[in-house]
């Protein structure tokens, strides 16, 4: 968590005269204190020091033992020539102007305050003071201990005390005290809160005589002390701490001696204050003060004693700070308002014709010391002037929340929580303020508009209420609005060589932050005319122009959008073409850690009794994952770092976790879940978890917490590789997540030979054979550490003509066996690397041995002119000892392709990983069966295992052309999605196309569509679309691209046994898993065997209690709920079960005891039996594996009704043409039946006798049977509307007319909100709408 106020350490030691030996002995006077033997006249040299405040956007200038001299332009103009301070501003435009001419001119003596010296420079400018009296502007400076060599002499200008004082705090080993020397850190009783904008002045705490602290263990102790100041009772010598006996009344001795060093600090991530006494007998008491929201007064308690150490435990409200809030707002509209330039100032207002006075600061805290009359924290405080004093202060609360647009577009600051008030009727409420600004082209300041016992209201006329412009630079920086964040990519000027990028038969060459430095050739589009660099939508955009006529438009020049991405691990990066709008406008695309705001990182892994873990695979550096939630909204996830800021993200900059919902006004609300703390840690049964702390502030009053945290857990899942994290719970302001995946399981070497290896944690097969060289060897010739050497070496095969003996692997130029050649690639913790060992000896008995690490080149450009392309090949050859060596080989084929593949619509997320294969890829008939088929994967490499030639690799798509195998294009992003819905992901960078240099690319879009899955391909099946100007395309129709698929379903039957499964298409019946006896399933925390849980899936209730699922113990049974809804969850490729409503699990709270089924298909087990996955406070998650959820394999089906139906249309089009070409896309697939008849139907024979209205009515009413019972079947949600009235019609009924035993089992029902789509097959217009 950063600093709310950033100093800027500016040493400014210009030429001028030397105050030394000349300096007037009074001047001297001033910088000394004799008395403890300070001296400051060594800075004398320095004729003014330079330091700003970044809140208010002020530098206060510094002549520390003489009057400023030597100002540089413009501050000497606006600076007073006898001034010792001197304070100017920077405006809108960031230039400086003047402010406070004279901050002071009269350099008081140096003099002992507490634990430190200060100094004073009073007689500045005249200033009006709060209680509306003329004095003159002063400067105080606290000198404080300082041993960090690195920071010595750090000036820190903290801003404004009241309204005609600043504040500078100065850190120097030259204003040690005798008694500090022999400490490394100190302090004093100021201390900044980092993250909660507020300053906090501990001897506001300090009692009038003393606090009461017991020991808790062993000997009873009673003890009197105080805070920052000494104690007013039974100790002696102005002692701060001393023991007493049990009757309180008599001294047993004093712990301290009078004046100890006091030494204070703050631990953000354990939000502790930490007191230190010392005094000049080494004696040492600590004093830790922590949040406890039931503490109204302090609990203190000594928790150890050592010898001469002394800890104690200080518990209290106070220290439960809130933090600063997010200090703008958006309304509806999308427009931005922000109040950050209000924050830097303490604001003072009055109520007229009163000598009533309110202090406020905006999106903060005031500060907590002498001048706030408001001794707790506050963001508003009301008071009474009288004379000097500030008499009868009320605390009217602190801000909660950030501001809040109204519907006038008026922005409000509500300020809660503030001093409690009861009336004549004892009703109580706490103290609040209402602040409501309006747009004003000046600024008039807090106006006092009305109030009542508990509400304070005031309005503001201020231009920060005015929306925000669009952030604007004309340079290579811009300022967010949102954060404050400054954003400044001029590092990516490349001053060697211009961005080359290459796009169809386009070249584009440009730079950014500066010129071009090429010469722009025929034939290539320049951009060399930068516009400006916008912030807009959390999007950093530069828009260029080109020298480039446009053809298409003559009088147009070709331009280009450059969109900056933040990508964590990518320092510079380069562009790429991302979409182009028409043939005169071009965007690209620059994933670089430039545009990123600050974030953090920890390490991801951690060594357990069973190996190392490491889940640096599931730390991603350019997305989040997203999980949906049930009743709307999305947490927002990343592991071991803070979450990649997007404009999918409305998350604070440091959040590791993040929750987000659209509210009914359209805004997106977010709480921050917490953010990274320390990396994985491992609990009491050896499994991973991961802790995010100092989220959003805490609302639950009963939680002890101040802020929400999460957690996640880790479960070790062979072969699982596609999952994703899961919710389980939200219990005392704490979130918890589980997450089974094989990254979790410990790290093993792994060897698999043939020059193949699978990567444990990926799932991802690594295939270097096409390394090896059949004819010739590898050549390194270099130097490293002045050792010049030259080497031949082979891959996974022997060398070729070689000096060395036959079978050698690596040779030195003279001869030298440096290993024998084997094919034995290996992974351990991420590495590729082959060994070859048994070289010959050296020395001690040993023999030389070679290891090879193969490295993943960093992906910049992908041209070779812009001199940023990472060659494949040896890079290095290091000596580490005369035995041993290691090879550096950078291949794109040590690179793990996979991308992450999701894909957020909505609230919605679609899953596309199970779609990625492992085993084998998808074999795609070409559409021209003449032509060869297609191999392609989604979301990664192909699997090595089964391509034809090594040139596939590592390509997601392969196929012959013109008899030769070529890849067909490299995944590298992660699939998006398009404005009509559907999932598309782009593979690009293929082989050679054509002669004219172009490469081949692949993409595959991805539709809804339920009835494409089959017993062999469960998730759907490419298809080939087309293939033109070097582009394949590829249709995907899936059930994981259906929102449908992921939405849970609400039962209106508790007890049914029936459901829809979207992943096999098909409905599945768990009456079988049904049992007369409930299944018995042993707890695994109690060693009781009487300890136990119960389990009827479905039907009926268990034998031990009023619930499906029953937990058992000695001392009472208890319900683990009903059963109430399910989901498919294709990750897992599981239908999770939900049972709630079960025993009351937390009286303290009311929450009940809730338990989730997790079945998943296995034909190998038949039935199966139910096994504890996990248990939480109020949780209970089940596994079961059964073959009664795998696809049938003779599903039966209603005849079809005869009908004259066209036997297959035209899809409409996935995309509008196909790139440069007129033609749709040209998919037929063949259409499912209706229902409805022809509009025209042959007239039937005259009959004789008239008609007859009978048979008119009988004929009527067979169409209408006939009709109905084909929709029935061929439209899923009438199917299940006339289920759903005869269920509920037949659950009325008395039992002896028919109607439903307790035993009974009943399809399982929706409760209405179940799509249509999600009971059957989805027709083509419902793929494609």
């Amino acid at each position: 968590m950063k600093h709310s106020v950033i100093p800027l350490l500016l040493f400014l030691a210009t030429p001028g005269p030397v105050f030394s030996d000349g300096v007037p002995s009074e001047v001297v006077t001033k910088c000394q204190l004799a008395s403890q033997n300070i001296s400051l006249s060594s800075l004398n040299s320095t004729t003014y020091f330079l330091t700003e405040n970044r809140d208010d956007q002020t530098r206060i200038y510094l002549g520390l033992c003489h009057p400023l001299t030597n100002l540089p332009k413009p501050a000497a103009e606006f600076c007073d020539p006898s001034a010792y301070s001197c304070i100017t501003k920077i405006d809108a435009n960031g230039q400086e102007v003047e402010f406070i001419r004279n901050a002071g001119s009269n350099s008081s003596e140096m003099f002992l305050e507490g634990q430190h010296v200060a100094l004073e420079f009073r007689d500045g400018s005249n200033c009006t003071n709060r209680f509306d009296q003329s004095v003159g502007y002063t400067t105080r400076i606290d000198f404080f201990c300082n041993y960090d060599s690195a920071e010595d002499n750090s000036v820190r200008y903290e801003g404004v005390l009241g309204k005609c004082t600043s504040q500078v705090f100065w850190h120097s080993s030259l204003a040690c005290l005798p008694g500090q020397k022999k400490s490394k850190e100190t302090g004093s009783c100021v201390l900044e809160i980092p993250g909660y904008d507020t300053k906090l002045d501990l001897s506001t705490w300090a009692k009038d005589d003393f606090y009461f602290a017991r020991s808790v263990t062993g000997k009873k102790r009673n003890f009197q002390l105080n805070i920052c100041k000494p104690v007013k009772g039974l100790c002696a010598n102005d002692t701060t701490i001393c023991e007493v006996d049990d009757t309180e009344e008599q001294l047993v001795q004093n712990i301290l001696e009078k004046e100890p060093q006091r030494i204070l600090t703050y631990d953000e991530m354990k939000e502790i204050i930490t007191l230190r006494y010392v005094d000049s007998n080494s004696k040492k008491v600590e004093i830790n003060i922590e949040c406890d929201k039931d503490a109204e007064e302090p609990e203190i308690t000594l928790t150890s004693n050592n010898g001469n150490n002394y800890k104690f435990r200080f518990l209290t409200k106070k220290a439960c700070f809130v933090p600063s809030v997010q200090c703008s707002a958006e309304n509806t509209d999308g427009d931005i308002y922000s109040l950050e330039m209000l924050k830097g100032t303490e604001w003072e207002v009055g109520v007229a014709d009163t000598e009533k006075r309110y202090s406020i600061k905006v999106c903060g805290s005031l500060p907590m010391n002498s001048d706030n009359p408001c001794k707790d924290q506050s963001g508003v405080c009301s008071y009474e002037i009288d004379g000097n004093q500030q008499k009868n202060p009320e605390n009217l609360g602190v801000m909660y929340q950030k501001p809040q647009v109204n519907e006038d577009n008026s922005i409000s600051m509500i300020y809660e929580n503030g001093d409690t008030f009861t009336d004549a009727k004892n009703v109580t409420c706490n103290k609040s303020t209402e602040i409501v600004l309006y747009c004003s082209n000046t600024e008039k300041g807090p106006k006092f508009e009305e109030a009542t016992d508990c509400k304070h209201t005031l309005n503001w006329e201020t231009p920060a209420a005015c929306p925000q412009e669009k952030t604007v630079s004309h340079g290579c920086t811009v300022r967010e609005p949102i954060y404050g964040n400054l954003f400044n990519i001029s590092d990516l000027y490349n001053t060697a060589n211009d961005y080359v990028v290459k796009h169809d038969d386009l070249t584009f060459l440009l730079n950014v932050c500066g010129p071009i430095i090429s010469n722009c050739s025929d034939g290539e589009i320049c951009f060399n005319h930068e516009i400006d660099l916008t912030y807009d939508e959390a999007t950093l955009v530069m828009r260029h122009n080109s020298s480039s006529k446009c053809a298409k438009n003559p009088d147009e020049y070709i331009s280009a959008d450059i969109i900056f991405l933040c990508h964590h691990n990518v320092t510079i990066g380069a562009p790429t073409v991302s979409a182009t709008d028409d043939d005169c406008h071009f965007n690209f695309e620059w994933y670089t850690e430039k545009a990123c705001p600050p974030h953090e990182r920890v390490q991801c892994s951690i060594a357990g009794p069973n190996g190392v873990v490491d889940l640096t695979p599931l730390s991603l550096p350019r997305d989040n994952y997203q999980v949906a939630v049930e009743n709307g909204g999305d947490f927002i996830i990343n592991i071991c770092r803070s979450l990649v800021h997007s404009n999918k993200s409305h998350c604070p900059y440091q959040s590791a976790a993040c929750f987000t919902k659209t509210g009914n006004n359209g805004l997106v609300n977010y709480d921050n879940l917490g953010q990274v703390s320390n990396g994985l840690q491992i609990d009491s049964e050896n499994k991973v978890f991961l802790d995010y702390k100092l989220g959003s502030i805490c609302m639950d009053p009963k939680s002890k917490k101040a802020h929400i945290e999460t957690r996640i857990h880790f479960e070790c899942a062979p072969g699982v590789f596609d999952s994703v994290p899961e919710f389980v719970e939200f219990e005392n302001c704490l979130y918890v997540f589980q997450w089974n995946h094989a990254a979790a399981c410990p790290v093993k070497q792994i060897v698999e030979g043939n020059c193949t290896v699978t990567n444990p944690a990926s799932g991802f097969t690594f295939n270097l054979s096409s390394l090896q060289l059949p004819d010739k060897n590898y050549h390194w010739k270099g130097t490293y550490h002045h050792i010049h050497g030259s080497y031949q070496f082979n891959v996974c095969g022997p060398l070729v003509s070689t000096k060395c003996t036959p079978g050698s692997g690596m040779c030195m130029g003279n001869g030298t066996n440096m290993g024998v050649a084997n094919a034995n690639l290996r992974i351990d913790d991420g590495q590729l690397s082959l060994n070859y060992t048994s070289g010959d000896p050296c020395e001690e008995d040993q023999n030389m041995h070679t290891v090879i690490k193969f490295v993943c080149p960093p992906r910049r450009d992908r041209d070779a002119a812009s001199g940023n392309l990472e060659k494949d090949g040896p890079r290095l050859v290091r000596r580490n000892t005369r035995c041993s060596s290691v090879v550096e080989f950078f291949t794109e084929l040590a690179c793990d392709h996979q991308v992450h593949c999701e894909v957020p619509n909505g609230d919605t997320v679609y899953s596309l990983t199970k779609l990625r294969r492992h085993q084998s890829n998808y074999h795609v008939p070409n559409k021209d069966p003449t032509k060869s088929d297609f191999i392609i994967n989604v979301c990664g490499p192909l699997v090595p295992a089964d391509v034809p030639m090594s040139r596939c690799n590592p390509h997601g798509a392969c196929s012959q052309v013109d008899g030769r195998f070529e890849g067909l294009g490299k995944v590298q992003d992660s699939p998006y999605l398009r404005d009509n819905g559907h999932a598309v992901i782009d593979y690009i960078d293929g082989g050679l196309c054509g002669n004219r240099g172009q490469l081949w690319s692949s993409q595959i879009i991805f539709s809804c569509n339920s009835s494409s899955s089959s017993a062999e391909h469960p998730f759907g099946f490419p298809k080939h679309i087309s293939s033109d100007n070097c582009k394949n395309i590829f249709h995907f129709p899936t059930v994981l691209a259906c929102k449908e698929t992921y939405q849970t379903q609400n039962l209106s039957e508790p007890d049914s046994c029936q459901m829809y499964h979207p992943g096999i298409s098909d409905y599945v019946d768990i009456n079988s898993l049904r049992r007369n006896e409930s299944y018995k399933v042993k707890d695994p925390e109690s060693k009781e065997k009487s300890e136990y849980f119960e389990i009827q899936p479905c039907g009926k209730s268990a034998d031990s209690c009023n619930g499906a699922i029953c937990k058992v113990t000695p001392f009472g049974n208890y319900s683990l709920g009903h059963l109430n809804d399910f989901t498919y969850e294709p990750t897992r490729e599981s239908v999770r079960v939900r049972y709630l409503e079960g025993s009351v699990c937390n009286s303290q709270n009311g929450k009940k005891w809730g338990s989730k089924i997790f079945y998943t298909c296995d034909e190998r087990v038949g039935t199966g039996y139910p096994t504890v996955q996990t248990v939480y406070d109020c949780l209970v998650i089940f596994d079961w594996r059964t073959s009664t959820f795998c696809r049938k394999k003779n599903p039966g089906v209603i005849p079809p009704i005869d009908d004259e139906v066209p036997t297959s249309k035209t899809i409409a089009p996935i995309d509008d043409t196909v790139p440069h070409s007129n033609a749709p896309i040209d998919d037929f697939v063949p259409e499912a039946p209706t229902s409805t008849y022809p509009d025209k139907m042959e007239d039937s024979p005259p009959s004789s006798g008239g008609a007859s209205w009978g048979h008119l009515f009988l004929v009527i009413g067979f169409i209408l049977i006939i009709a109905g019972v084909v929709i029935l079947y061929r439209k899923p949600e009438a199917r299940e509307r006339v289920f759903r009235v005869l269920q509920g019609t037949r659950a009325r009924m008395p039992v002896f007319l028919g109607g439903r035993r307790r035993d009974d089992s009943t399809l399982l029902v929706s409760n209405g909100r179940m799509s249509a789509s999600a009971f059957g097959s989805l027709t083509d217009d419902d793929d494609f709408s």
